[in-house]
């Protein structure tokens, strides 16, 4: 949630800029104070602008989340995730090269620049030939992914074939998700542009249908990574984590973004599979990590 409202702040602080000179301005004319005397009041409501901004857009996100049963049901749902840096199970983790691309961050994509930064060196560690992400979106991961897979290596990517319907049970988020897919974003843009390395796009292999409803098996027990980043409702969570489970190796690992507040029905899900299962949150990154062999 947080990540998502700092993005948002961002579009706050020309604002707040702008008002605090007019602010500063108007001070001047009316004469009541000096010029420095009136700079420092510009610079305080400067301040209080940005900080009312902040408070909004935190609000305005915690607020869709807060009133719905997905928030009460991951309210109740106790917790045995640990948190952990990623490499202290992956020792030299960061010793490896590793190559980004991309990295202008738009809505839907992973959460920041060092997770994504940190799951292509943990692709790196594990020579990994084969790596399942299911949540294309504009495909700004599944590039960066397919730059750092072993030369052989295939990244299977799987996204909606068409956005669904709008009265779909779905969070404010979600129907952001999908009306993003109506107007400006395509699925898999950052790695079909032209510009893009032609020898790493031979290694995305594209898969469009609802993960709800696809049959899995033929990727059972053969995946050295699969991120899971798709729907963030209780149904379609629980069944791509279920899958991801069931496609993971023993020796590879998964990866869940979007865990948090921000996505009840995510938490929810993995608050109750660490119950059964070892889970890791990444103190860094925020990402939640399970390996089988850990």
């Amino acid at each position: 949630m947080l990540t998502a409202a700092l993005r948002k702040f961002q579009t706050s602080l020309p604002l707040a800029v702008l008002c605090g000179a007019i602010f500063t301005w108007v001070i001047v004319q009316l004469g009541n104070t000096s010029g420095a005397g009136a700079l420092v009041y510009g610079v305080l409501f400067a301040l209080f602008v940005f900080s009312a901004s902040v408070v909004v857009s935190v609000w305005d996100k915690f607020r869709s989340n807060l009133f719905t049963k997905s928030f009460w049901r991951a309210l109740s749902q106790s917790s045995a995730i640990q948190t952990a840096d990623i490499s202290d199970n992956m020792p030299g983790l960061f010793e490896n090269t590793i190559q980004l691309t991309r990295l202008s961050w738009q809505w839907g994509d992973c959460g920041n620049d060092r997770a994504l930064a940190v799951m292509c060196f943990i692709i790196r560690y594990l020579k990994a030939k084969r790596v399942f992400e299911i949540g294309t979106f504009r495909g700004r991961t599944t590039a960066n992914f397919a730059l750092n897979v072993e030369e052989d290596g295939l990244i299977f990517t799987l996204d909606l074939p068409t956005p669904r319907e709008a009265d779909r049970d779905v969070n404010a988020a979600e129907r952001q998700y999908l009306t993003s897919l109506e107007t400006s974003t395509r699925a898999g843009e950052v790695f079909e542009d032209p510009n893009f390395p032609a020898q790493a796009r031979t290694r995305i292999v594209t898969l469009r249908e609802d993960s709800v409803k696809l049959d899995f098996s033929e990727f059972f027990g053969s995946m050295d990574l699969v991120y899971v980043d798709g729907g963030h409702t209780l149904e379609v969570i629980a069944s791509d984590t279920d899958n991801a489970l069931k496609m993971v190796k023993p020796t590879g690992i998964i990866i869940w973004d979007d865990y948090g507040w921000a996505y009840p029905d995510v938490k929810y899900c993995l608050d109750r599979l660490s119950r059964q299962r070892k889970l890791s949150q990444d103190r860094q990154t925020g990402l939640v990590f399970h390996c089988p062999q850990w």
